[in-house]
């Protein structure tokens, strides 16, 4: 019966070697490595490694062994003495991920969420580094440290929260609310339009730039000053003008020598930062000299 059964096996294999599955291999080969050679590498000849040991496939010709790899008994973790690749021939790192492709996709990876939690993918797409998560939750990026001490993020250029094209180093589009004290310190910078809105500390008092020159917004002493100007020939428009940091908080003006030149203000009133005056004659005839005033004032 033993006899038997072997002759069965036997003819079995023969069938199996020569049948259905002549012509189609089935090939088993180990992980692509980089063909490394000596401490921590790949060695030709396996009996001369003489640590711990994985086969691995040189990717043409020959299976060899990398060495250098340890099995945590109570984790089951694998560590690397030479760091570990994927999806690369060459390792730059500890762990070394590889590109996507050559175009715009760089290294990915897949952060499982436990459970019924989100997963994340935090990936390179061109020169940006992403973390990406497809969910209608609310998610966040935390940085902490659970210990005594405290976590803290550096970034070397522009931050930008709602917006792609940050264009100061912070920069924020969209609603600020500060639940403690904000500092503002000085700015040496002229005000130009492109500063227009920005808010500094001379030490005294707060200003803000309105595009042109630097205002007082409040606090420090307030400072005013009364600016006369008469107009010339051949209409005596009078223009009393305010400087650009100082606010015009009323204004008016005169006829100078009213008996000689017999005439009436029919417009006084203020245009920007300046006070305008004009006058007639009492027949219309023409125009007589006016001189006009501005109450210009800030706080220093």
């Amino acid at each position: 019966m033993k006899r038997l059964i072997s002759s069965l096996s036997l003819v079995a294999l023969m069938a199996l070697s020569s049948g259905a599955y002549a012509g189609a291999p089935i090939q088993m080969l180990p992980p692509l490595q980089d063909d490394l050679t000596g401490a921590g590498g790949q060695a030709d000849n396996c009996s001369s490694v003489t640590d711990n040991k994985v086969l691995t496939w040189n990717g043409s010709t020959a299976i060899k062994c990398r060495s250098g790899l340890v099995v945590n008994s109570t984790t089951g973790r694998v560590v690397s003495s030479m760091g570990l690749n994927v999806g690369t021939a060459s390792s730059g790192g500890d762990l070394y991920v590889g590109a996507t492709n050559a175009a715009n996709e760089g290294a990915q990876l897949t952060l499982e969420g436990a459970g019924t939690y989100d997963t994340w993918y935090p990936d390179v797409f061109q020169h940006n580094l992403r973390f990406l998560t497809n969910s209608a939750n609310t998610n966040q990026v935390q940085i902490s440290n659970i210990g005594t001490g405290a976590a803290g993020l550096y970034v070397e250029g522009n931050v930008g929260i709602g917006t792609a094209a940050p264009a100061a180093k912070l920069d924020v589009a969209g609603a600020v609310n500060a639940s403690g004290s904000m500092k503002i310190g000085a700015d040496a910078a002229a005000c130009s339009a492109a500063k227009a809105g920005t808010i500094r500390w001379t030490g005294t008092a707060f200003q803000g730039c309105n595009g042109t020159a630097w205002t007082s917004i409040g606090g420090g002493t307030l400072s005013c000053s009364v600016v006369g100007n008469s107009g010339v020939a051949p209409h005596y428009v009078s223009t009393a003008t305010c400087n650009a940091d100082e606010t015009l908080t009323g204004g008016g003006g005169y006829i100078p020598n009213p008996i000689a030149n017999r005439g009436f203000i029919h417009q006084t009133n203020p245009s920007g930062q300046s006070w305008i005056v004009d006058a007639f004659t009492y027949t219309y005839g023409g125009d007589v000299p006016t001189t006009a005033y501005a109450i210009c004032c800030k706080v220093q």
